[in-house]
C-alpha cells in the first residue's frame, strides 16, 4: 500500500463514465473538455495535508489534469486539486 506524504493524498479510482456520442461515434473520456474531474476514495493522506478535514475513506472529486501518478486503481495528487468531498448516498451516479 502507497502513503501518501507531504500536500500529496492517495486516491482509490472509482470507475465515473462521462463518454460522449455524436451520432454513431463515440468520443472517450480523454476527448471530452468537460470530464476534467473524476471520483476517488482517499486511502492515504500526507502529513501537510491533515489540516483540512478530509479523512481516510472520504469520496472526493478531483482533477484529473493535475494527477502525479496514475496506475490502476491509484492516484497520487497534491491535496489542492480535490475539488469536492462528499457523501456517496446523496449523488446520483
Amino acid at each position: 500500500m502507497m502513503e501518501a506524504t507531504g500536500n500529496k493524498v492517495v486516491l482509490e479510482k472509482q470507475e465515473y463514465s462521462h463518454a460522449t456520442t455524436y451520432g454513431d461515434i463515440i468520443l472517450p473520456d480523454a476527448y471530452d473538455r468537460s470530464s476534467r474531474l473524476c471520483k476517488g476514495k482517499i486511502m492515504s493522506i500526507g502529513s501537510q495535508a491533515r489540516c483540512l478535514n478530509l479523512n481516510v475513506g472520504d469520496m472526493v472529486l478531483y482533477d484529473t489534469f493535475s494527477v502525479f501518478y496514475d496506475t490502476y486503481p491509484l492516484v497520487v495528487t497534491k491535496v489542492e486539486n480535490i475539488i469536492v468531498r462528499f457523501n456517496e448516498e446523496e449523488v446520483d451516479d
